[in-house]
């Protein structure tokens, strides 16, 4: 059936006439049905098909879905696996950062003191030459007043 389109079916008179045809001839087998083959009512005989060695031709996108069918346990613990894996690197790299800020910060606390401490001596330093200075002041002012009287 090279030209399908061109097929055109039988109609009923033909079918019937076919029909009648058919049953008129002699109806026997043109093949020796044995062919050496042992007939067997026994069910306990396994009827096995025999099976090509080749490979079948299939899509490739089957192939993959089947294979992720078949070994997606793998798949899902390899995905957590990785997922772990990943945040596990993030929580170490966002610990380095923490400690890297407050090293940072110790440092600029440290100077913070450091200044504190020194602005402390400057502080009672100067307390100490306003007391001299007012020490001063009041001798001056004692030695005026005994010059005066």
């Amino acid at each position: 059936m090279k030209n399908r389109k061109n097929h055109t079916g039988k109609n009923q008179t033909e079918k019937s006439a076919y029909y009648k045809f058919v049953r008129g001839t002699r109806n026997e087998p043109t093949m020796d049905v044995n062919n050496g083959i042992s007939t067997s009512d026994s069910t306990d005989e396994i009827k096995q098909e025999q099976i090509s060695q080749g490979r079948r031709k299939t899509r490739k996108s089957l192939n993959v879905v089947e294979h992720i069918t078949k070994n997606w346990p793998t798949y899902l613990i390899t995905i957590v696996t990785a997922i772990i894996v990943f945040l596990a690197i993030d929580a170490k790299v966002k610990m380095a950062e923490m400690n890297t800020k407050i090293e940072s910060n110790i440092k600029q606390l440290d100077c913070i003191t450091n200044d504190l401490n020194t602005n402390k001596e400057k502080v009672h330093s100067l307390e100490l030459q306003i007391y001299e200075n007012r020490m001063n002041i009041e001798f001056i002012n004692d030695q005026a007043g005994k010059k005066k009287k």
